[in-house]
């Protein structure tokens, strides 16, 4: 590339200097993700409605719909927090679903809660951040997680409308760049 003047312009008559991209980055841990979800209110009913079935990972006829998030620890690590949904009661003015969070689909879930949505699809209260807590002894984790739930049912499948996770590993690639332009824009 040709290199600016202090006032900005370029003299396309100097000699030109490579460009180098660093690629290299600090690992940043995701501690916040946020989630906006609609769950489809016609999903069949686990169990007899009484949420008496519990949800495992390994078996989908015990829930009715998931999502993974690939999240990174400390050091940049990638693990990941699959997100599962199961319909536990059903009725004309309401419907329940629980909520399950496995970190890294472990045997147990580290978070769980349940929603009732009302007839429109709305969530009838509120629906409180989750947080899993930090572990850095098998996750290197050393910060809280932090995830947060918008939520709705409607009469289409399921359905992420936005999902937004902070964190990053320690480097994007491995290898650093050096390329040149000409004048007209093409490399050599």
């Amino acid at each position: 590339m040709h290199p600016l003047n202090l006032d900005g312009t370029s003299d396309f008559n100097q000699a030109m200097i490579p460009l180098v991209v660093d690629r290299n980055l600090a690992a940043v841990a995701s501690t916040e993700v946020s989630i906006n979800t609609k769950i489809f209110d016609g999903s069949t009913l686990i169990g007899p409605g009484d949420g008496s079935i519990a949800i495992d990972p390994a078996d989908p006829t015990t829930y009715n719909s998931s999502q993974t998030l690939s999240l990174f620890d400390d050091a940049g690590e990638p693990y990941t927090v699959t997100v599962f949904y199961q319909k536990i009661a059903e009725g004309a003015a309401q419907d329940d679903y629980r909520v399950a969070m496995y970190t890294d689909v472990t045997e147990a879930p580290t978070n769980t809660f349940n929603v009732s949505f009302d007839a429109n699809g709305a969530a009838i209260a509120a629906i409180p951040d989750q947080v899993i807590a930090a572990f850095a002894r098998v996750y290197g984790r050393t910060e809280d997680l932090t995830i947060s739930f918008d939520l709705q049912t409607h009469t289409k499948p399921f359905e992420i409308i936005d999902q937004t996770i902070d964190g990053s590993p320690e480097e994007i690639s491995k290898y650093k760049h050096r390329r040149r332009w000409d004048c007209y824009g093409n490399l050599f």
